[in-house]
């Protein structure tokens, strides 16, 4: 029997070789998760559908000259604002409703790692639901004109593209940013959307 073949002696160990994933991998699981589980799926397709039926609403009320690319496009931006910040509470909190928090430390017990992989999920996420309102956008441009007297006008600039993607991105990492505190789905989304308008209502001048 070769040296290659032969057992270790009793009380001796063999050194196990494990790779480390890479954030890249990790955040590929994490889209996954998100996206696997029936809330996360609806959730996205809510946000995806929101904007269109924000884009028709556009399409058909107003005067001409607000139914062009950078109206649609902003009027689509409105339910995605709202309801984006949930989409990076449940990539949190997911882990913990769904019990696939075991699965996630076999894989990464850093959690350090594990966090940043769903920051970049969520951002990730955050820019694809900016590009899907973008393609609602630029097709109600190119049908409105055909069934209404739409202008159909097509200026929009890379800043305001890029003001609008910052925008949601900070959207979504604010609602992660909860998600991470409460570690609890209903929580998380209930002070989200009420915090706010308490700080609204304290912070404002009291009558005189």
């Amino acid at each position: 029997m070769s040296a290659l073949t032969t057992p270790p002696a009793a009380g001796t160990h063999r050194p196990v070789r494990t790779t480390r994933p890479s954030l890249a991998r990790l955040t590929a699981v994490e889209l996954r998760k998100a996206t696997d589980t029936r809330a996360g799926f609806w959730l996205l397709a809510i946000i995806a559908l929101a904007a269109l039926g924000m884009v028709l609403v556009q399409m058909f009320t107003g005067s001409a000259e607000d139914r062009t690319f950078s109206e649609f496009f902003g009027g689509a931006q409105l339910p995605v604002g709202v309801l984006l910040p949930v989409v990076g509470i449940l990539a949190v909190t997911g882990e913990w409703s769904q019990r696939t928090t075991l699965s996630t430390f076999a894989l990464e017990p850093r959690r350090e790692r594990v966090i940043a992989a769903k920051v970049s999920a969520a951002v990730l996420m955050a820019v694809a639901v900016v590009v899907a309102s973008l393609a609602w956008a630029a097709l109600a441009n190119v049908v409105a004109p055909l069934v209404t007297d739409a202008d159909g006008g097509w200026s929009f600039g890379a800043e305001g593209l890029g003001r609008v993607v910052l925008f949601q991105v900070i959207n979504v990492l604010v609602g992660t940013a909860f998600g991470l505190a409460l570690l609890s789905t209903p929580l998380a989304i209930v002070l989200y959307f009420v915090l706010p308008t308490l700080w609204s209502i304290l912070g404002a001048p009291s009558p005189r």
